[in-house]
């Protein structure tokens, strides 16, 4: 702080930003902790400068901390490391201008109170060491339109892991890198919109003032749509343009570059000359980490292994592998207590023999075994984007979250002793020469639900020999025959092929699309035109997709029903069918869990 002191006068003010009268302002700066240091002014104006450092106090003698996820005791002098290294971060990027609160309140801003969030981060210096960070606290009251950033589906990245191991340069070899980079205190690099003003916690500002924010801040519901907009302007501004029918993925097309960006993770493939050159653009607009290429070393390669999203990426020499993180299957058992000796080969979440024999399977589950179920089936849901197998478990786990009951913790658990033997998946996407066949395995299982009787569809995205996804979905409309709800899987697998040809055009790899499915009457279906006498209730909804074929945007074909990838996601499968379809898809089950 600065303040001209007129000799002799008890009475004087800040400089006009901050207007708050004070007497004795050298006792009132002591006071605050702020160690002032004198110098002369002009002597023919009688007067002094004042100038004094404020030392922003962080932590509080003898007071405990604890971690924000775990709830562990932290040492006080690793939080305090961690929250000044915040505090320098903040005035590293001009995060926040001092304000009076009466200033802040004529001008209509915001008032958001903030907080400490401490954790344990380890880092290269210090296995223990604490990672804090200044968050602010704005709650959701209401809906509002412009604070929404989406963020890509996994379903991206692991198209450009296929990217990477598809292409090819002139010489016929495969020399595209995997590269990642890690932005450092994201979100305070995009401006803010300046209508949000943060009440820091004690010992962070003077009383009466309160902190006018510069850039983007943790906890802000803008946040993260402001760093989403100062991310494009940036990628934008280098010669990126941009996938449009997915958020925040990008193309360079002189530089050969597909990237798309996850909070603030980039994952990128290029070749190594277009990876140097993207080092020096993000370094040019970000405080970045740069990762390690994951690829091969002959082209550029720096590491044959290397984690995204919590996401493990290796590379060996017959191309990629991506596989989920199985420190979440420990989770899982941790949540339901669950110990090794009852593996199961299947998750059977839909038998009929789950529960049997219990009278009080229907019973709503009590406030603290709902809490328990809910936690359980969150970890499930998340286990299962990267483990196919246990997709329809997942599905007919998650319809319990509302109203769990005990039918709904017999699955959750049947699933959890299915990963107990089987914890993990490997998605193979070996090397392939370039394909431009983008095919959509489709499948559904007529009145699956036995309460509902709605229908589930199963959509298995491959490019060429790389599963891409496998997505499932209970229809929302109810199926009067089997070949209506195998005619809405073939709607539903259309609309993902036109979105990924789409992706794939972007990237500079045309595609063919192709719907395989195993019903002849729902291909009917879609070969005539118009709803016919027995389908009359059909509406536009899916009565494109006679069109879309007719025009030949997509190629409709047979495939047998003991050959349909689909078949995994529809039902509950016995374990010959199971090691079967896990046999022919790209995919292999780790088997054993270590460590429980």
């Amino acid at each position: 702080r600065r303040a001209v002191v007129l000799l002799g006068q008890p009475l004087l003010h800040y400089e006009e930003m901050h207007g708050v009268p004070i007497g004795g302002v050298v006792a009132h700066l002591c006071s605050m902790q702020d160690v002032p240091e004198f110098s002369k002014g002009d002597a023919e104006d009688d007067c002094v400068e004042v100038t004094c450092q404020m030392t922003y106090v962080t932590v509080e003698d003898g007071k405990n901390y604890y971690a924000a996820k775990s709830g562990e005791q932290l040492d006080p002098d690793k939080v305090k490391i961690g929250r000044d290294n915040e505090m320098a971060n903040v005035e590293k990027f001009n995060v926040k201008e001092d304000i009076p609160l009466s200033v802040a309140r004529s001008e209509g801003l915001k008032l958001v109170y903030s907080m400490w969030l401490d954790d344990k981060k380890a880092t290269p210096e210090d296995p223990d060491g604490v990672r804090s960070r200044l968050v602010a606290t704005e709650v959701n009251h209401y809906k509002r339109e412009d604070n929404n950033q989406s963020t890509p589906p996994v379903k991206i990245f692991r198209i450009i892991v296929s990217l990477a191991a598809t292409k090819q340069d002139a010489q016929g070899r495969w020399t595209r890198l995997i590269v990642r980079y890690d932005i450092k205190v994201a979100f305070f690099h995009a401006p803010s919109d300046g209508m949000t003003a943060v009440i820091p916690p004690k010992g962070l500002c003077e009383p009466g003032f309160c902190w006018r924010l510069k850039k983007a801040m943790y906890g802000t519901r803008t946040a993260s749509r402001l760093f989403g907009c100062f991310v494009t302007d940036k990628l934008l501004s280098e010669g990126f343009t941009l996938i449009s029918v997915v958020p925040m993925t990008y193309r360079h097309k002189e530089h050969d570059i597909t990237v798309s960006v996850h909070g603030d993770d980039f994952l990128a493939e290029c070749e190594k000359k277009s990876a140097d050159w993207m080092d020096t653009t993000m370094a040019k607009h970000f405080e970045i980490k740069i990762l390690p290429r994951i690829g091969p070393p002959e082209h550029g390669g720096q590491t044959s292994e290397g984690s995204h999203l919590g996401r493990v990426i290796k590379w060996t020499n017959k191309g990629y592998t991506w596989e989920g993180d199985i420190k979440h299957v420990h989770n899982l058992l941790a949540v339901l207590n669950l110990v090794p000796g009852k593996a199961k080969s299947t998750t059977s979440p839909g038998s009929k023999d789950t529960g049997k024999g219990e009278r009080d399977i229907v019973e709503v589950l009590g406030t603290t075994e709902a809490l328990k179920f809910r936690s359980a089936g969150g970890t499930l849901m998340y286990i299962a984007e990267d483990t196919p197998t246990v997709k329809f478990a997942a599905n007919a786990v998650m319809e319990g979250m509302s109203e769990p009951t005990g039918l709904h913790m017999l699955r959750v658990i049947r699933a959890a002793r299915y990963l107990l033997k089987y914890p993990g998946e490997v998605w193979h996407f070996n090397y392939q020469k370039a394909t431009n066949l983008l095919i959509e395995q489709v499948d559904a299982d007529w009145a699956a639900d036995t309460v509902t009787r709605k229908s589930m569809s199963s959509v298995a995205e491959q490019h060429g020999n790389h599963l891409l996804d496998l997505s499932i979905a209970k229809q929302t409309t109810l199926a009067l025959s089997s070949g209506e709800s195998e005619f809405y899987a073939i709607v539903k697998g259309a609309g993902m092929g036109i979105q990924t040809r789409q992706i794939f055009e972007a990237a500079g790899m045309p595609v063919e699309v192709e719907i395989k499915s195993d019903s002849s009457a729902a291909r009917g279906i879609c070969g005539r035109q118009g709803s016919g006498s027995k389908l009359r209730h059909l509406s536009m909804k899916e009565l494109w997709v006679q069109e879309h074929f007719r025009m030949k945007m997509s190629v409709l074909s047979k495939v047998g029903t003991l050959d349909n990838w689909a078949d995994l996601g529809t039902k509950v499968l016995d374990k010959p069918r199971l090691d079967q379809l896990v046999e022919m898809m790209p995919i292999t089950r780790r088997e054993g869990l270590d460590g429980v």
